[in-house]
């Protein structure tokens, strides 16, 4: 495979090979929908017995200079304040940064 010499110069001068006027993040919807199946059929289950109880969810978490904080992007979401209740999936991963 050959290079031009403008890409092995923009290569070599550390720059980028393309420009764009935004930052994109990287966004692992598998894991919102494997959380959104495994919650529907808790809620479908929990419907079947009707009057039993519901497990608890567990949630991983870590300490990182004294704080506390949710070691899963889905937990964030899931586990939000109530302050960001109405802020939908798409606000949320364009805001938030680890």
């Amino acid at each position: 495979m050959e290079i031009g010499s403008p890409m092995a110069a923009m290569y070599l001068l550390g720059n980028p090979d393309c420009y764009k006027s935004h930052i994109y993040v990287n966004f692992a919807w598998r894991t919102y929908v494997t959380f959104v199946k495994k919650y529907w059929f808790l809620q479908l289950e929990a419907e079947a017995r009707m009057g039993e109880d519901v497990p608890e969810d567990n949630v991983a978490i870590q300490s990182k200079e004294g704080e506390f904080m949710a070691s899963s992007v889905v937990d964030d979401y899931a586990m939000r304040p109530a302050v960001y209740e109405r802020v939908n999936l798409y606000e949320w991963i364009q805001c938030s940064q680890k």
